[in-house]
């Protein structure tokens, strides 16, 4: 959802500017459907667009919305091209290098080097890795054990650690749901699993992470799993 490209294109049939000025015509649309509404609402509204970087563009003649479409054919094909690269390094790094490459601080670790601003996020360019939090990791640690040893609920758990002021590492709240997916997590143990991004659901083992880096043992974490 782009809510400020919809809001563009509400203000441009309002009629309440006459020319668009943009830095470069990736950073106005991407997506072919995207450019299809924009030569819609602003064709009809008479706006012309102004780019820095991308020369002009008009959408009143034949040539010009070509020139669009093209430009917006190219966009489009770079940004599949950098997901794909993306995408084959980050297999590469779990496959063959077999390294933890999350892209938020996952609950229990912390980065080797921290973003001096906001220590959720690694430094600007620096890929050092992960390292059990110092407050978290006992936390986690406790929770497997309690889990495990002493067949305390998920949700009992969930509920210690929010009167322990945890959170989720964006600021959620830790509840059963969440706290489950947590625990399923391989890294914890030292291990490279795994994960469908979209449902956050474990699958196979891959192997023992490079760094030696775990919160727990293997087999407390496997016996968890079976809960």
């Amino acid at each position: 959802l782009r809510p400020e490209f919809q809001r563009v294109l509400e203000d441009a049939q309002a009629g309440i500017f006459d020319v668009l000025i943009v830095w470069a015509t990736d950073r106005l649309y991407r997506a072919l459907t995207d450019l299809e509404n924009l030569v819609t609402a602003l064709e009809q509204a008479g706006i012309q667009i102004e780019t820095v970087k991308s020369g002009d563009i008009d959408l009143s003649t034949a040539d010009g919305r070509l020139h669009a479409r093209l430009l917006g054919s190219v966009a489009a094909h770079e940004s599949e091209k950098k997901a794909e690269r993306i995408s084959a390094r980050a297999e590469q790094r779990k496959y063959v290098e077999r390294k933890m490459t999350p892209s938020k601080r996952p609950f229990g670790w912390a980065w080797v080097t921290p973003d001096p601003k906001n220590p959720n996020r690694p430094a600007p360019l620096a890929r050092t890795g992960l390292k059990p939090h110092d407050v978290e990791a006992p936390l986690l640690a406790e929770c497997y054990e309690q889990l495990v040893e002493q067949g305390a609920s998920v949700s009992s758990l969930a509920r210690w650690l929010s009167d322990q002021g945890m959170t989720g590492t964006q600021g959620g709240e830790l509840n059963q749901a969440r706290l489950s997916l947590i625990l399923r997590q391989g890294r914890h143990a030292g291990l490279i699993d795994e994960v469908d991004h979209q449902t956050g659901k474990r699958g196979q083992v891959i192997g023992e992470s490079a760094d030696g880096q775990r919160i727990v043992s293997r087999e407390l974490w496997e016996k968890a799993q079976t809960i």
